[in-house]
């Protein structure tokens, strides 16, 4: 059975968990079953459920890095690139 995308479905499937539970309130085997699919279909790309977190953790400050890029107005330094930024930080937050 090919899902398609399992990597990036289990990501979603934690993400999820940990909003509803916090990051110790998700297993593997719950990410997996809202996945649709088999409790060892995980172990192919994560090692274990710390290994999930922490590609949750780097897709979070990707995600971060880019709100905070196009926040910042070209050509500005300082606060002024500061005050663009402020109001994209807590947007994300």
């Amino acid at each position: 059975y090919h899902h398609g995308n399992l990597r990036e479905a289990l990501l979603d499937a934690a993400r999820d968990l940990v909003a509803e539970r916090g990051p110790t309130g998700f297993t593997l085997v719950e990410a997996a079953r809202r996945a649709g699919v088999s409790p060892s279909a995980p172990y192919r790309h994560f090692r274990d459920r710390e290994d999930v977190l922490a590609a949750l953790a780097a897709r979070g400050f990707a995600l971060f890095g880019e709100a905070m890029r196009q926040a910042a107005t070209p050509g500005t330094e300082g606060r002024d690139a500061l005050r663009g930024m402020g109001p994209a930080y807590l947007d994300f937050a």
